[in-house]
């Protein structure tokens, strides 16, 4: 059963791309760009990871493979680097952008320097347009390969693919051009060419030269007639071998300058010929290159409820940005994968932790927050799971989040039991910051700024909270109000301004929830003194009305002590004092904001407001009961010197 729940794990995360259109298969796009350097319009095809699924991150960048000869190899480099990549989960290589470059004048662009003829390989009708591989060189550097970066996500890590006069351009290109590619894999080039002048203008380049870690792969065929062998082609002299041998001495010699910093690996192919050669080299190539991309899974990374992947990840991952030389995150969508693979495992820590790593590598990305609200849900976190789905909204506008938050409310009985909860959502969501804007500084922010930031005005944090409302099918309104002790009635014979203050309103049956949306603190659908008892102005789509807010009666505004006093015979005593702040009471010398403050605090306002003569605190408790009509409860144990006589 482990092996089957791994192998269905690694199907979860085959991330291919099928790009399919209608009834076609499609792997990429033919993109043009006119060269003034070769006096030609240029077509080459193109490779995007993912290029019509639309799943993966939209900020993701990817490096690049620049393919020479790309009508002949386009879609077998792809098809490997999709499997190496993204089938079944690999991770061998990274994903990347391929783009493969057709020829126009083969011989022309891929030859470094000209030549009258080169027999037997050339002769002089075949030579006729030799030697404009530095031309070609200068319009990938200036023009194609700006061109990609222009208008294609990518990294600035490149590689470079040739084969046959292919390979030779590789290797013109990485002894001139040594800054242009970060890697390069030759297959078979022809390093005859010249009659084996330019092996040697390569040699004495390679060993001048300083490559700082640049790494080059050449794949060697077997272009041996039957009955020779590898040690008699070495002696040999006869233009029969001359292919092979030129490959082999250049080969030998960057073995025995290791000086240069190139990191180098070959191989000679005894069963593959001149033609068969470029599927095998490039695969062995690319492996040689990105030997440490691969991030190596264990069972237990998949069964085990232990939460070192994570660490693991992240220490692999910097090796992986070391080598690339900018930072590079796990894939967000495998992570993804991971992550819900725990979740079905009941694995609760492990899957937050991985939610977690996506939402520090991804934060722009709205699909984080909605996976990590999924695991706040098992774990029975519904406030903070409400947040995240928030945000996965305020960035993705996606009806699936939109349904989530309705299903996660609809499972509350009452309409006051979803006002409460989304009225919690917004306090530990937001915090107020005055703004003044439009006439009369009367125009608030719109509810999706202030989900974007988590800040806004009275009149922005009441908007959003009436937009969140109306979106789980709760009617609420926007209300102006006088805030403050001592307010007046509204003139309402006079238009004029009379009101600093918004809130909002909920009806309720024959009652309305009023709520205070500026504090983080204020139990919900509590006025108290600051809004309580006062005629406002609500909005509703009808038009505007006054309207009363909650009057707190004599029986709810109630402060009640009880004690237990212990006198010793010295007259000194101990207290238990235990005593009950309700309704408007609870704001008692600013006791509503004291009850949720640090200790010190706390024991400042007991000290203050205790009317005691003499008393030392041994111990205290504040308890905070958020209800609608609130009550704060100071629980004291006092010392009480000199007490008695």
């Amino acid at each position: 059963m482990k092996y089957f729940s791994s192998f269905m794990l690694y199907m979860l995360l085959s991330l291919f791309s099928n790009g399919q259109i209608g009834n076609k298969i499609v792997i990429g796009k033919v993109d043009s760009v006119y060269s003034t350097i070769l006096k030609e319009q240029r077509k080459v095809w193109v490779y995007t990871p993912n290029l019509k699924t639309g799943v993966q991150n939209p900020g993701q960048r990817y490096p690049v493979v620049y393919l020479l000869d790309g009508d002949g190899h386009f879609e077998s480099v792809v098809g490997m680097i999709q499997q190496l990549s993204q089938i079944n989960g690999n991770t061998i290589v990274p994903e990347m952008i391929i783009v493969g470059i057709p020829n126009t004048d083969r011989t022309r662009d891929l030859t470094p320097t000209h030549i009258e003829n080169d027999p037997p390989m050339m002769d002089s009708n075949f030579s006729k347009t030799t030697g404009g591989g530095e031309n070609f060189a200068t319009f990938l550097e200036k023009e194609l390969m700006p061109h990609i970066d222009s208008i294609y996500p990518t990294q600035p890590f490149n590689v470079l693919i040739g084969h046959s006069f292919g390979g030779l351009t590789v290797m013109h290109i990485i002894t001139n051009h040594t800054k242009l590619f970060n890697a390069y894999i030759a297959i078979d080039p022809s390093m005859w060419y010249d009659k084996e002048q330019f092996l040697k203008t390569t040699q004495e380049k390679l060993k001048a030269q300083k490559y700082n870690g640049a790494k080059l792969y050449i794949g060697i065929a077997n272009t041996m007639n039957d009955g020779m062998t590898v040690e008699k082609m070495k002696k040999d002299t006869t233009a029969d071998t001359r292919h092979i041998r030129s490959i082999f001495q250049l080969d030998k010699f960057i073995n025995a300058n290791p000086q240069n910093g190139l990191k180098y690996a070959s191989k000679y192919y005894a069963d593959d010929d001149h033609g068969s050669v470029p599927l095998i080299s490039e695969y062995d190539g690319l492996r040689f290159i990105f030997s440490w991309y691969r991030f190596k899974f264990t069972t237990a990374d998949f069964m085990g409820p232990g939460t070192e992947i994570v660490q693991r990840m992240k220490q692999h991952y910097q090796t992986v940005s070391k080598e690339f030389g900018y930072n590079v995150s796990p894939p967000e969508m495998m992570i993804n994968g991971l992550g819900y693979n725990s979740l079905s495992l009941k694995q609760y820590a492990k899957a937050a932790a991985l939610f977690e790593m996506n939402i520090e590598n991804y934060p722009e990305n709205g699909n984080v927050y909605d996976s990590y609200a999924d695991v706040l849900i098992a774990q029975k976190d519904t406030m903070k799971a409400i947040a995240n789905y928030q945000k996965a909204l305020a960035i993705t506008k996606s009806e699936e989040t939109k349904q989530k938050i309705r299903q996660l409310t609809a499972n509350l009985k009452t309409p006051e039991e979803k006002v409460k909860v989304l009225y919690e959502f917004m306090q530990n969501k937001t915090r107020y910051v005055s703004i003044q804007l439009g006439i009369g500084g009367f125009q608030p922010f719109e509810a999706s700024v202030v989900d974007q930031t988590g800040y806004g005005d009275c009149k922005a944090l009441s908007n959003y909270m009436v937009a969140m409302l109306k979106e789980i099918g709760v009617n609420a309104n926007y209300v102006l109000i006088e805030a403050g002790k001592g307010a007046d009635d509204i003139r309402k014979d006079f238009p004029s301004s009379q009101f600093n203050h918004a809130i909002a309103a909920v009806p309720n049956g024959r009652d309305t929830l009023w709520l205070e949306c500026t504090s983080q603190t204020n139990p919900f659908g509590y006025m108290g003194t600051f809004t309580g008892d006062r005629e406002a102005l609500m909005i509703t789509e009808h038009g505007a009305k006054v309207v009363n807010t909650i009057h707190y009666s004599a029986e709810q505004n109630t402060q009640s002590t009880t004690a237990n006093v212990k006198v010793q015979i010295n007259g000194n005593a101990s207290a238990k004092v235990k005593t009950h702040y309700k309704g408007i009471q609870y704001e008692n010398n600013h006791l509503n904001f004291v009850v949720t403050d640090q200790y010190d605090d706390q024991k400042k306002w007991i000290q203050k407001n205790t009317n005691i003569p003499a008393f030392d605190i041994t111990s205290f408790k504040m308890t905070n009961i958020k209800d609608k009509i609130p009550t704060a409860i100071v629980d004291l144990d006092l010392a009480l010197n000199r007490f008695a006589t």
